[in-house]
């Protein structure tokens, strides 16, 4: 019988010191860390090359690296243990953390594992990698496990594991510092995807995020299934805990280093989740199940109705707000979304305006959702910085003008669920303004059905970049359309955009100005993606760029919403009730500083 094949990282530890201080920030000197992307070429997968690779990263000070997936190719026995002594080897001469790839041979089964090695020489532990598509053939491991070691600590991943951001959530929860993550090639080299993916796992862990990579050695060719499949990606990155890349290889074979400050704040302002982790139980339920509902029309109009804080909801059927809003009704849609705004609910003008919605919905024959209404219904928790304010609130209007769903703001209280909602055309989930910084939120709602999720936001923070990475990441890692409508301010990056299941804004607003924008969405159309296959390629054929030609061509699917999911293991994800990353954002006096008037 054949054993499949299965990688190991290695890690190797430089001795240091780090002290933690009262608030969970680390005192100690900057660590310069270390990604390496290494060729693919046949001729340099082997031991020599590796070596030299470390031996780069020791002449430019690094003492943390990270290799690859499975950069030196083995069996997984004595070879493998060979390569490992190797590495061991040079690691504890040059005093420095390593991240390398290898099989580990276990009885029948070949384990992808991540020795972390000390700079003694001696193994602090391993990791076998613990999620897999389902054309990977390798065994997986039972655990997230966290290292602590004399420069901080680390956990790792390997390859796909960056498809579940449970993985990366999990091992920021139990303390890591830092992730190295040894990257391969996939079957179709995405790069789009993997740089919002790079920057996002580290903003939203607080941690930083060495991604080691193949390069090719031609020109970089992206793919053109199925005549050609793209090449190795390259970009090995060193990315800080504020999602900012301090060193990238580019699309070639290198190492890019990058001193961390560890004892810094974070760079960039953002929201960290400070309330009850039980509303997150969703993530760690084997038994959740989606709502499956598909209704009778799948293709739909998303439009936008993007209207500055000043022409907010009120009862003046001439405001701007209304004009806004019957802009959008003639572009035939089938759901209108708004902005978070801060309008009570329980006034005379509030019977009003909602009456006025109501009809704008009936007329149009569209649902309406509008974010940020001040219901009385659940206010603010005491002693939190809103406690004299009431809670942020998302409406649904139904075709025929009746409030049929809310859901209140996530991000600064007493919520006690996630709920999604059943419409005619499928089921969709709610976020509002800040809920875009905790990932559990629109994982919780894909889980439970959601196929798009409607988000009503003020939210402006570090940039309109940052916001839209953020809403990127949700799309791709759920597999469904993200819909946010801003308030058109802040800086030039700051849209209202609908971005479908890739992460790719199919529209977007105008900036600083009021505007209505749509985007047809086909519920159905499914995620494709490529998976490993047999199927020869048309490698050693004369032709046009012959030398792209690929040796197998992989087979195109478009189930990537049931693999995801199918892949989940919540039986490994408690920390995310349990634990919190409150605090690792910014210090109690930087936090004081930025509240503090100046």
């Amino acid at each position: 019988m054949r054993i499949p094949n299965i990688f190991v990282a290695i890690v190797v530890l430089v001795v240091g010191s780090s002290v933690l201080g009262e608030d969970g920030f680390r005192s100690a000197k900057e660590v310069r860390i270390c990604a390496v992307s290494q060729s693919f070429e046949a001729k340099d997968r082997n031991l020599g090359y590796v070596l030299k690779m470390l031996e780069r990263a020791a002449a430019d000070r690094a003492e943390v690296v990270c290799l690859p997936e499975d950069c030196v190719p083995t069996d997984g026995g004595a070879d493998a243990q060979a390569a490992l002594a190797a590495i061991a080897k040079v690691a504890a001469a040059r005093s420095m953390i390593v991240a390398v790839n290898l099989k580990e041979r276990e009885g029948e089964k070949l384990f992808s594992t991540s020795y972390l090695i000390g700079a003694d020489g001696k193994q602090i532990g391993k990791y076998r990698k613990s999620h897999k598509l389902p054309d990977e053939p390798v065994a997986l491991g039972n655990e997230l496990p966290v290292f602590d070691t004399p420069r901080g600590k680390i956990g790792l991943m390997i390859g796909s594991d960056h498809y579940w951001p449970e993985v990366p959530l999990v091992l920021a929860l139990q303390g890591a510092e830092m992730i190295l993550w040894s990257h391969g090639v996939e079957p179709v080299p995405q790069s789009y995807p993997l740089d919002v993916i790079m920057r996002v796992r580290a903003f939203d862990n607080h941690v930083v995020l060495a991604v080691a990579n193949y390069a090719g050695e031609l020109p970089y060719l992206c793919s053109n299934w199925p005549s050609y499949t793209g090449q190795p990606l390259g970009r090995a990155c060193v990315v800080d805990r504020s999602g900012i890349i301090e060193a990238d290889t580019g699309i070639k074979p290198g190492v890019a280093v990058a001193p961390i400050d560890f004892a810094r704040n974070s760079d960039v302002y953002r929201l960290t989740f400070k309330e009850d982790r039980s509303l997150f139980r969703y993530l760690v339920d084997p038994n959740v199940k989606p709502i499956v509902h598909r209704g009778t029309k799948r293709n739909i109009r998303v439009t936008l109705a993007q209207v500055g804080f000043d022409h907010g909801p009120n009862p003046d059927p001439k405001a701007e707000f209304y004009k806004v809003l019957n802009d959008a009704g003639s572009r035939h849609p089938d759901v209108i979304l708004m902005a978070e705004f801060g309008f009570p609910t329980d006034t005379p003008e509030a019977v009003k305006t909602f009456a006025q919605v109501a009809e704008i919905a009936k007329k149009y024959n569209s649902y309406i959702i509008i974010g940020g209404l001040r219901d009385p219904e659940m206010p603010y928790k005491n002693g939190e910085t809103f406690s004299n304010q009431r809670a942020s609130w998302a409406y649904i209007w139904d075709r025929m003008g009746n409030i049929v769903g809310k859901y209140r703001i996530s991000q600064y209280g007493s919520s006690k669920e996630l709920p999604v909602f059943k419409t005619d055309f499928g089921v969709m989930g709610l976020m509002l303004c800040g809920d875009i910084y905790s990932p559990e939120i629109a994982r919780a709602l894909a889980l439970q059905g959601a196929e798009i999720i409607l988000c009503g936001s003020q939210s402006w923070g570090a940039s309109g970049q940052f916001n839209l990475w953020m809403q990127q990441a949700r799309a791709i890692d759920n597999a469904v359309y993200m819909a946010t409508t801003h308030f058109p301010m802040s800086d030039v990056s700051q849209r209202s955009y609908v971005i479908d299941p890739y992460g790719y804004p199919l529209v977007a607003s105008h900036y600083w100005r009021d505007s209505v924008v749509s985007a047809d969405v086909d519920l159905d159309a499914g995620n494709v993606w490529f998976a490993r296959s047999k199927t020869p390629g048309t490698a050693g054929r004369k032709g046009y760029l012959a030398g792209y030609y690929p040796l197998t061509i992989p087979e195109k699917r478009t189930d990537f919403r049931a693999v995801l999911f199918a892949g989940r293991r919540p039986e490994l994800y408690r920390p995310i009730v349990e634990k919190t990353l409150a605090g690792r954002d910014f210090s109690k006096e930087t936090d004081k500083r930025m509240s503090e008037p100046r």
